[in-house]
């Protein structure tokens, strides 16, 4: 008789991974309301990234590996928190949050080469991320000008070397560079200029040479059972 044996053995079991762990940004927050794009040392920022590999050997997702930069220079915030807020399946989301930036300049992360390593060694890629934040912790530089007008008012404008908030009674200019607003009267008085990083400044206004009178006037119609005229003005 003929037998036909036949057997399978497991020599060994081998789990095929090809794909090096990622690190993606997910989305930016910043305390500066309304001025997302600007803050300074008394700001809060907070990052949020996601992490995606199954198989982590080793994870160097903190403060001791990452680095942050102004531009192109390493800095040292006052203060680096960073939470593991989940981990689902092959997917970890980190939270980053920033305080205490000293410096000037645009805000970046830096993640070297092995921030995660999975059980094939490989390794996370060195990248670089943008938060296009700029940090600014220099006050802004005002100029005051008074410029008599042909009314007898004096037109006030106060023009700045970085942009600047408005100012509720002021003109802003288009370019936010420039406020201006017309005086009819003497008058001199400190004002506070805010830039878009919520750095301040103070410069006084001080009109010297207005010489706007309004004289209202009223009038009357004796012939006319004492009817009201108009009442208008008078620039003296």
């Amino acid at each position: 008789s003929k037998y036909v044996i036949d057997s399978q053995n497991i020599v060994a079991k081998i789990n095929i991974d090809r794909c090096p762990p990622q690190i993606k940004l997910l989305n930016i927050e910043n305390s500066n309301k309304h001025y997302e794009g600007y803050a300074n040392k008394n700001h809060i920022i907070k990052l949020k990234f996601k992490v995606i590999e199954k198989n982590i050997l080793i994870n160097n997702f903190n403060s001791k590996y990452i680095k942050f930069m102004l531009d192109d220079n390493i800095i040292y915030p006052n203060s680096i928190k960073i939470d593991l807020l989940s981990h689902i399946n092959d997917e970890m989301i980190y939270s980053i949050t920033l305080s205490g930036i000293n410096g000037n300049g645009t805000l970046k992360i830096y993640f070297p080469e092995g921030v995660i390593e999975d059980k094939s060694n490989q390794k996370s890629k060195s990248e670089i991320f943008n938060t296009n934040i700029k940090i600014d912790n220099i006050s802004p530089i005002s100029i005051f000008k008074e410029n008599l007008l042909d009314t007898g008012k004096s037109l006030a404008t106060i023009s700045s070397n970085e942009y600047i908030r408005p100012i509720e009674g002021w003109n802003l200019s288009n370019n936010n560079l420039e406020l201006s607003k017309e005086f009819s009267n003497i008058i001199y008085y400190p004002i506070t200029i805010t830039d878009f990083a919520q750095n301040t400044s103070k410069v006084y206004v001080d009109i010297k040479n207005a010489t706007f009178i309004k004289l209202n006037y009223t009038t009357f119609d004796y012939d006319n059972k004492l009817k009201l005229v108009p009442s208008g003005s008078i620039p003296g």
